[in-house]
């Protein structure tokens, strides 16, 4: 009988990867179907019986916007070199929802899918991969709330043009999927050895908004003293 259990052809031998560049993307490639599954199931239940429904991807933006325009345009009064404020700070708050979707789902990911990865063996990058591309798909309809907003301001008489490096704009989509996936997965590896790690975490991600980089153009910081 152990002769038989040891020389046994298996199909499949499932082993711990160890080493920082352990991905294997052919794997990934082969569940590409069950990330589609995932990403219908997150994009129908997310506002399964809301109200709004999937009005809310419009709605949370501008809201946003909104309240940017209102603290660092009217209060704080930074300048925007003539782009409009609302338009100056969707365009940031695009990115940047964007990006804290891809972190806040990865971080979450490992225990909502709990009950999966305890019955059945995928890739477990699948969940998280899938949480970006749903966030993608939410962010397009977003992209046309923000070019109907640039098309009225720019029938308004406002000189709005874009330059060459909007070209780049997927390279920035995939640098968020990755660097939010990535930080997900390390909060989330950090929560369950260090569980007082839990508060600071979400006061560090709701924080990070307000002092990112695009909230002040770079011309308005001054230069180095030599």
């Amino acid at each position: 009988m152990a002769n038989s259990t040891s020389t046994a052809a298996w199909d499949q031998v499932i082993s711990p990867h160890r080493g920082w560049f352990s991905i294997n993307l052919k794997e990934l490639w082969l569940y590409r179907d069950l990330i589609m599954l995932f990403v219908r199931r997150d994009l129908v239940s997310q506002y399964k019986q809301t109200i709004l429904g999937p009005l809310y991807f419009v709605v949370t933006p501008i809201l946003a916007t909104l309240i940017n325009t209102l603290i660092f345009g009217t209060i704080a009064k930074l300048s925007t070199d003539g782009i409009p404020h609302f338009l100056f700070y969707m365009s940031g708050n695009l990115f940047w929802g964007y990006f804290n979707v891809c972190l806040v789902s990865a971080k979450d990911t490992f225990t909502k899918n709990a009950g999966i990865f305890s019955q059945v063996y995928f890739p477990r990058l699948a969940a998280p991969i899938s949480e970006a591309i749903s966030g993608l798909a939410r962010m397009s309809i977003q992209f046309i709330v923000f070019f109907s907003f640039y098309a009225y301001f720019v029938m308004e008489g406002f000189e709005l043009r874009p330059s060459i490096w909007v070209i780049l704009v997927p390279v920035l989509l995939l640098q968020c999927a990755l660097l939010g996936i990535g930080v997900g997965v390390v909060i989330f590896m950090s929560l369950n050895v260090f569980r007082c790690c839990y508060l600071s975490e979400q006061s560090i991600t709701l924080s990070r908004k307000f002092v990112n980089p695009p909230v002040t153009l770079f011309y308005q910081i001054p230069p180095p003293k030599l």
